[in-house]
């Protein structure tokens, strides 16, 4: 009877070595993990963003759960593959650790030894595995999101950059004023949803007339501080003064007016 009950608990411990199944106190660490970091990019698309949190609250809720949701499974198969190949690795240190704790035991045998063994060598490789899992998905999962915000989808609106970055496409907010003053005073614009995925929020400048409101077409022009400044991003279009770019490219064509 007890080499069966030996026998089985050899095969648990088998089967836990090489199963994908995570414990509960692994599910609710990678669970937490996962929410924490899934919300991380709330504050971002927030602040830089100006994404509202009243405007985009059903948005936030569906990106955070998905991310969650497919960040766990990430932990659970970078942990399932890691773990074998941390126990391979440290099974030399195991052994010598075990060894020197059995060392003056005299009435150990060297059963009790090899399960010793195999139970700190699986307890080891599963704590590196969870740690270096999360830690790896995280860094992973964060650099991608700032990459695909801030350089892939920047011309992107907020929204299907939030989406796409953490995993709809919801219209951009734009100011809206005639004239808007050549001092920028939000009280004196009104705020304008656009209708369609591409559609622009729009500043126009002509000497000391500001003109700002949203488009479906819109052709980025500078010339001699006159121009249009068209972007897709909530906002955008608030402040009276242009962009890097279109203060580049007037500089670009002064020089070139100049060479030539």
């Amino acid at each position: 009877m007890s080499n069966q009950r030996s026998i089985s608990n050899d095969e648990d411990l088998l089967l836990q070595d090489f199963s994908r199944n995570v414990t509960t106190k692994s599910w609710v660490l990678f669970s937490g993990n996962a929410a924490v970091v899934s919300a991380i990019p709330l504050w971002l698309f927030w602040r830089i963003h100006h994404m509202d949190f009243s405007s985009y609250f059903i948005h936030f809720i569906i990106g955070t759960a998905i991310s969650t949701y497919f960040l766990n499974l990430a932990y659970q198969n970078m942990k399932f593959i890691l773990k074998h190949k941390i126990a391979q690795k440290r099974e030399d240190a195991v052994s010598r650790e075990i060894s020197k704790i059995f060392a003056n035991d005299k009435n150990a045998n060297k059963k009790d030894k090899d399960d010793r063994i195999l139970a700190r060598k699986n307890e080891v490789a599963d704590f590196e595995a969870t740690t270096y899992s999360i830690f790896y998905n995280n860094a992973f999962y964060l650099v991608c999101l700032i990459i695909l915000s801030f350089f892939v989808l920047k011309n992107f609106s907020p929204t299907v950059n939030y989406l796409f970055s953490v995993v709809t496409h919801a219209a951009t907010s734009c100011y809206a004023c005639n004239p808007c003053g050549t001092t920028w005073d939000p009280a004196v614009a009104t705020i304008v949803r656009t209708t369609r995925p591409n559609d622009y929020c729009r500043k126009t400048i002509t000497g000391s007339l500001v003109v700002k409101d949203s488009t479906s077409i819109c052709n980025p022009v500078n010339v001699l501080s006159n121009g249009v400044y068209c972007c897709q991003i909530d906002y955008c279009n608030k402040a009276n003064k242009y962009s890097f770019q279109l203060i580049n490219l007037g500089f670009l064509i002064i020089f070139i007016r100049t060479i030539y």
